[in-house]
């Protein structure tokens, strides 16, 4: 069980870690670390989830950087713009998010790791706390634009057995790559839609804003 410092989330510190032992539906016993990088009292965190098959005598920052991040989200690579704003025009908002450096990989598919999780009493029961670290985070992560789009894995009703399938079947589709998005024929059929979507998308606006600089006629 986690100590009794570290029992209420108001006292969670970013790099605070926390070890869940857990099963797989084989039976198969894995080590599921919660990396915390939320500072403040909210009881919704932000954090990265690593996963082990085994657990060292001593669990230090080097055993903790080479563990398995699991990847929580996927996304084509033609979606890396949204969500679109209409506080900015689409050549704006493209300017200003091609600033960053993006990793797809030979599928065309962006990585997400981070997620939320709303951390509850029965969660906080079945925690135990290893210490503080300052890890590194993924270097081909791509984090979505707004936070309401992080993957939210633990709601506050969710019991700890549904939480743990779900990042084991994370873990499956996304790291391993079982997931249908690695099929090369759906990952060319489904990026082709993608872009379209989004050039559509950039047609209407300009058609939009020549419909307001005419002043509203055709």
């Amino acid at each position: 069980m986690v100590d009794n410092i570290k029992a209420d989330i108001k006292n969670w510190k970013y790099g605070d870690i926390f070890l869940v032992l857990c099963e797989t539906s084989e039976k198969v016993k894995k080590y599921l670390f919660i990396y915390n990088i939320t500072n403040g009292n909210s009881k919704e965190k932000e954090a990265y989830l690593k996963i082990s098959d085994t657990l060292p005598s001593e669990i230090n920052e080097e055993f903790l950087n080479n563990i398995d991040t699991v990847c929580t989200g996927l996304t084509w690579f033609e979606n890396r713009y949204y969500p679109t704003s209409t506080d900015e025009s689409i050549d704006d908002m493209i300017k200003r998010k091609n600033l960053i450096e993006y990793f797809p990989d030979e599928t065309g598919i962006l990585h997400t790791y981070i997620c939320r999780l709303n951390i509850n009493k029965t969660f906080i029961n079945s925690l135990k706390y290893i210490g503080n670290f300052n890890l590194q985070l993924p270097k081909d992560e791509f984090i979505p634009w707004c936070k309401g789009m992080y993957p939210f894995l633990l709601h506050d009703s969710k019991k700890v057995e549904k939480f743990i399938n779900l990042v084991f079947e994370l873990y499956q589709n996304n790291n391993l790559k079982k997931s249908k998005m690695y099929n090369k024929e759906y990952a060319q059929k489904m990026r082709k839609k993608a872009k379209e979507a989004f050039e559509y998308t950039y047609i209407i606006e300009k058609k939009v804003n020549q419909f307001i600089s005419n002043g509203f006629k055709e």
